[in-house]
């Protein structure tokens, strides 16, 4: 099932259709309010399985090959030990800092060959 796009977008709207067909069940003041971004469990997952891997992506070696941050701040981070930084940040902090030296490690580093294009012969 699809929607055209001209009933999608109601000028700067987003999903105008189905504000308009919900207005009589849902609050007015949940229909205008903003766009608000998912919570993602990061907390959660650094307290698991995470917490091992990112330990091992955030360990000094790798942050000092990288150049960018205070090992200190980040091995207190990683063990929740930072004052005035609410817990579910730090989560968020951890998660940014791993995905940073992911892409750096893959597009900085290790960037792909870029291959020789190819000679095409034309035939007739």
């Amino acid at each position: 099932m699809s929607c055209p796009p001209s009933l999608k977008l109601e000028g700067a709207v987003e999903k105008s259709v189905l504000k308009k067909a919900m207005r009589d069940w849902v609050p007015e003041a949940i229909i205008a309010r903003p766009k608000v971004g998912m919570m993602v469990p990061v907390r959660f997952w650094f307290q698991g399985d995470l917490r091992s891997y990112g330990k091992k992506m955030l360990a000094r070696p790798n942050l000092q090959r990288c150049g960018f941050f205070d090992p200190d701040y980040v091995k207190r981070l990683l063990n929740y030990e930072m004052e005035g930084v609410p817990g579910l940040r730090h989560g968020l902090k951890l998660w940014m800092l791993i995905t940073f030296l992911l892409w750096h490690e893959q597009m900085v580093e290790a960037p792909l060959p870029i291959l020789p294009v190819p000679h095409l012969r034309v035939t007739r």
